[in-house]
């Protein structure tokens, strides 16, 4: 996280500096470098480690900050840029990077609990052994074993993760991206902006609503839930253009935006444990932010043929339904397949 730190804080110094176009893609490529080492899978490794039981719980407050970092940010940017100018305020915000992750990083990050003689959750001890000798990881099937990357995907699990978070989030972010554009068209630019803090309201309460409960019940069918519901507000958005249907409609979207970027990493950590969470969740998110990152293109295709995006949410109305049946195989892999011992 340091590292990253560092090298996300230099490209936004470089930002201000760019003069040609490939020189913002090659900050951009660098960025992302920057990102990856300070965002969701180091930080979800570290909540993976640290907990089991209430690992959901744990994980929502957690990554309530992304939703919380843009309420508070953007705003906090922007007046900076007006005051300030853009190369003074992305200098400052590379300074704010550093200040707000390495101190933490440094003095209060333990990679997992046995570093500082501690435990799980806050146990007081190790995981208790029942009569028949069975302990507490195994009674609450925490696999525990470590996985190679070649391993992982020879299993069933795997590629039923990457593929419902594919199209799951394939649909999320392309919505995200036209979203303003869309509304635009019929609540106006401040109606559509009103919409979007709804949005963002509604992802910080659904991740912590999400989060006391989830740790209950089996995150394959929060997950299929979750896709449901994103399906459904999607749906309204495509079929109406009744201004409180809208709304209705992104208040839903909302609630489930942020879950279900969650909902990848719990099931995840389900699927192979902790010891190779990182190794495993990498790899899912490399074939998922990939395909993912293709929706917002195809929505816009579609929007310039059609001069509607009623057809490109119908689309993605259907992959989040498609995702909800692929999430159900995401199951911990048993010892007999291929490669596995």
């Amino acid at each position: 996280m340091v590292i990253g730190s560092l090298i996300f804080a230099f490209s936004l110094i470089l930002l201000g500096v760019v003069r040609d176009v490939w020189h913002l893609f090659a900050v951009y490529i660098l960025m992302a470098v920057g990102w990856s080492g300070t965002a969701l899978i180091p930080i979800n490794t570290l909540i993976t480690n640290w907990f089991v039981r209430k690992r959901g719980f744990a994980m929502s407050i957690t990554m309530t900050g992304l939703s919380l970092g843009g309420i508070i940010m953007v705003p906090l940017a922007t007046h900076m840029i007006l005051q300030a100018g853009l190369k003074t305020t992305l200098f400052a915000l590379g300074a704010i990077y550093c200040l707000v992750v390495i101190p933490p990083a440094l003095t209060l990050f333990k990679r997992r609990p046995s570093d500082i003689d501690q435990y799980p959750d806050g146990a007081p001890g190790p995981p208790r052994v029942s009569a028949n000798g069975t302990s507490a990881a195994f009674a609450l099937n925490i696999p525990i074993r470590k996985w190679t990357r070649l391993q992982a995907m020879r299993t069933p699990a795997f590629w039923s993760i990457v593929a419902a978070f594919l199209l799951a989030l394939t649909g999320q972010i392309a919505f995200l991206i036209h979203q303003v554009s869309f509304l635009s068209l019929t609540l106006g630019r401040s109606g559509a902006a009103a919409a979007v803090s709804i949005t963002a309201s509604a992802s910080v309460a659904g991740r912590l609503a999400l989060g006391m409960a989830v740790d209950r019940y089996d995150k394959r069918f929060v997950t299929m839930g979750l896709f449901m519901l994103q399906a459904a507000g999607v749906l309204s958005m495509a079929l109406s253009s009744s201004i409180p249907v809208l709304y209705m409609g992104t208040l839903i979207f909302g609630l489930t935006m942020g879950s279900i970027l969650m909902m990848q990493s719990l099931i995840t950590a389900d699927c192979f444990g902790y010891l190779s969470f990182a190794t495993v969740s990498g790899l899912a998110s490399l074939f998922v932010i990939s395909g993912s990152a293709f929706g917002p293109m195809l929505a816009g295709v579609i929007y310039d043929t059609t001069e509607s995006y009623r057809s490109a949410f119908l689309l993605f109305v259907g992959m989040s339904v498609a995702a909800a049946c692929a999430v159900y195989f995401a199951v911990p892999p048993k010892k007999g397949v291929k490669g596995l011992k």
